[in-house]
């Protein structure tokens, strides 16, 4: 397998496909390499935005210093507001170093491309990191309970949680040794507490809760898993490899299911190892896909092997596609694929249906947003028509009402994260004898005017 020294500088190849898959090996790692993040900018800049926004949106996850910072201020200051760009390096600022926002505050808050909801989460994380450790303690605690009758990940203020947790992180209170024996403890299990605890051992990267996390797997529970394996890969040692392979082949599916993600995370030859070595024992069909991935995330030259024998033996493809996940790493690793070219051709089909569907779909979003214009404007002449029948309004000032609501009437559709530009209403003022816009036939005045 590849290490990340030999992967780094596959973040700026000329093919895309390998640039993804270097992206997705340090993106499992959350490496704090702080060359990561400016290699990703300097692959935006050479390629531009459709071919790196899918690695950018997880910029987040890795080390800001300096210079990166520095690279970041300047890739926002030529950004517009609404492009992806200003979401996924507004995270990245988020996730900054308190003493560098304090720092360069003056340069962000000129930022003229923020949204203000960015902008709030950057003060916010800012401002909550200058509390004492104590405060901190008592905040997270009252937050956990507080957020107990909410039992959806996504019904609870998450950035509120991530900016005490991280703020927390740099502190000793709680000591390790009194986060690992409340990881342990059962009382606490099923919480949101529990959860915010095995984030917070992730950001302190304590070693002692290796043993308390991998126990995690044992819970039927998919969120409180998937925080555990973040947690592992933050910590980053490869005693979580060790832990998770000896006790891999006698836990139940769902064990399996999730902490076969520790492999990938931790870049150490003995992931390799153990994902060979679970490949070799594992009966289900869709775990098997799993682990053939893994092997491709590792840029493993024995993976490819085993990979290859999966495709040709028959594999999960409603879970993933092997012969597009082997394509770029064998390349990499100089290895010869006899089906090689066909692969090649399939994928690029594939990637042109994509774009075509892509393309369908941002069409009939187009429609529906026109659609929902012409009904606000209709709308909004109807109302007019009923206020004048009641007299509210005399014939000279008809004219204007309905001008003036038809002008206020289109839906601002662009107020999502979506980055779509703002639609307008940008069709000429119908006139009391112009045809009605309704197609009746009729003038505007003897029918909806």
């Amino acid at each position: 397998m590849l290490s990340p020294e030999e992967v780094k500088p596959l973040l700026v190849h000329e093919d895309r496909y390998i640039r993804e898959a270097a992206m997705e090996y340090f993106r499992d790692s959350y490496s704090r390499d702080p060359e990561i993040l400016p290699l990703l900018l300097k692959s935006h800049e050479r390629f531009g935005s459709p071919t790196w926004r899918r690695s950018l949106i997880d910029g987040y996850r890795f080390s800001c210093d300096e210079a990166a910072f520095e690279g970041v201020i300047a890739a926002l200051a030529s950004a517009k507001t609404g492009e992806p760009i200003t979401f996924d390096l507004g995270r990245v600022l988020a996730h900054a170093s308190p003493a560098l926002l304090a720092a360069r505050r003056s340069d962000w808050e000129s930022l003229k491309c923020l949204r203000g909801g960015t902008r709030d989460d950057i003060e916010r994380r800012w401002e909550i990191a200058q509390w004492p450790a104590e405060k901190l303690w008592l905040e997270l605690r009252d937050f956990a309970t507080g957020s107990e009758s909410q039992r959806y990940v996504g019904k609870i203020d998450h950035g509120y949680a991530d900016a005490l947790i991280a703020a927390l992180a740099q502190h000793e209170i709680p000591s390790g040794e009194t986060i690992c024996d409340m990881l342990r403890a059962r009382e606490g299990s099923g919480t949101w507490l529990e959860i915010f605890l095995v984030d917070l051992s992730g950001e302190r990267q304590l070693k002692e809760a290796i043993p308390a996390l991998v126990d995690k797997y044992c819970v039927d529970t998919d969120y409180l898993l998937e925080r555990s394996t973040v947690a592992l890969a933050k910590i980053g040692d490869v005693d979580a490899v060790r832990l998770v392979r000896s006790r891999y082949g006698g836990e139940s599916v769902h064990f399996r299911w999730y902490s076969h993600g520790v492999y990938t995370a931790i870049k150490h030859v003995e992931s390799e190892e153990a994902l060979l070595e679970a490949l070799g024992a594992e009966t289900d069909i869709t775990l098997r896909t799993m682990l053939c991935c893994d092997l491709c995330k590792l840029f493993s030259a024995r993976g490819v092997g085993a990979v290859l024998e999966a495709i040709r033996n028959g594999y999960d493809r409603g879970f993933d596609c092997l012969e597009e996940r082997v394509l770029p790493i064998a390349e990499v690793l100089g290895i010869e694929l006899p089906e090689g070219d066909a692969w090649r051709a399939a994928r690029e089909e594939r990637a042109r249906r994509r774009f075509d569907r892509a393309q369908e779909l941002a069409e009939l979003g187009r429609k529906y947003a026109e659609r929902e214009r012409i009904a606000a404007v209709a709308t909004a002449m109807t109302n007019a028509f009923r206020r004048r029948e009641v007299g509210r309004y005399d014939d000279g000032m008809h004219d204007d009402r309905v001008a003036a609501s038809a002008d206020a009437a289109p839906v601002d559709a662009a107020s999502t994260d979506a980055g779509c530009t703002t639609i307008r209403n940008t069709s000429a003022k119908i006139g009391r004898n112009d045809p009605c816009p309704c197609g009746s036939g009729k003038k505007f005045k003897k029918c909806c005017g």
